[in-house]
């Protein structure tokens, strides 16, 4: 069985906290796993870092917490020094006590939809509060699905205990993206390009409103404008690419028709003229 939170287990693991209170800590936010599961990583560990197991030091050299790709929660932890920003992880925690938000950033992440993509939904349609460092610590300590097979994921969704996030798990694996975005409440009646429209309206209109009366809150409001503009900036050129791209192969071929085909010839599969 996979763990979407295995990062936060590897951070209290290399405390080296006894089995029993790493199990206490997960508890705390109803993270599910047995202590034969906890067992099994800390025996890992182990045997890839024998020195610092061995020695009475409970901080690792910060090589090691870097090659586990834990440091950032580690320091945020412990008050553990590193170069590197700890700025989202208090979030990360926010949004696993958030039950509305923990339903929907990881049934997005379930159905593969972008970091990027999620963050825009999240502030677009339900807390502009919420910046890009608390979904990227949250995805990476929390529910982390990155490479998951199918069979990973169901059986994610066997193990999930909670009826409403169970069901959403199971929309995400089962529909496409527009339909997951619509039972969560984020887009009714609206394709995922128009919903970004409208958020992006939404997002101006707001920033302008707030502008004199709450400057602070007006800055995040146009933050979010310029990344949803881009956005559809970027989806409007991938769009355009894939038109250019079938218009140009319909000219080729009907051009490649005209000159070798026949009024009497049978028609060709186009696989046939590209082998011509």
């Amino acid at each position: 069985m996979k763990y979407p939170f295995i990062k936060y287990v590897e951070t209290l693991v290399m405390r080296k906290l006894p089995p029993e209170d790493v199990k206490a800590g997960l508890d705390i936010y109803n993270l599910e796993m047995p202590l034969s599961d906890i067992m099994v990583i800390r025996e890992g560990l182990e045997k890839a870092f024998p020195e610092y197991f061995k020695s009475p030091e409970i901080v690792p050299p910060s090589e090691v917490l870097e090659q586990i790709n834990i440091e950032t929660m580690f320091a945020y932890l412990y008050k553990v020094y590193t170069p590197k920003s700890v700025k989202g992880v208090k979030g990360s925690f926010e949004v696993v006590n958030d039950m509305l938000m923990y339903r929907l950033i990881t049934s997005l992440a379930l159905a593969k939809i972008t970091e990027e993509d999620i963050e825009l939904i999240v502030n677009g349609k339900f807390n502009i509060d919420y910046e890009h460092e608390d979904i990227e610590s949250f995805l990476h300590y929390f529910f982390d699905v990155q490479g998951w097979t199918i069979a990973d994921k169901k059986a994610l969704v066997r193990k999930t205990k909670e009826h409403f996030l169970q069901h959403a798990y199971r929309t995400a694996l089962e529909h496409d993206k527009n339909y997951l975005i619509w039972k969560l409440g984020a887009s009714p009646d609206k394709s995922f390009d128009s919903m970004l429209k409208d958020m992006m309206n939404d997002a101006y209109y707001n920033f302008t409103e707030r502008s004199t009366i709450d400057p602070e809150l007006a800055q995040k409001w146009g933050a979010l404008a310029v990344k949803l503009a881009d956005k559809l900036e970027k989806l409007d050129k991938d769009k355009k690419k894939k038109e250019d791209f079938f218009a140009e192969v319909t000219f080729e071929v009907k051009q490649h028709r005209a000159g070798h085909v026949k009024d009497s010839d049978e028609p060709k599969h186009i696989l046939d003229l590209m082998n011509e």
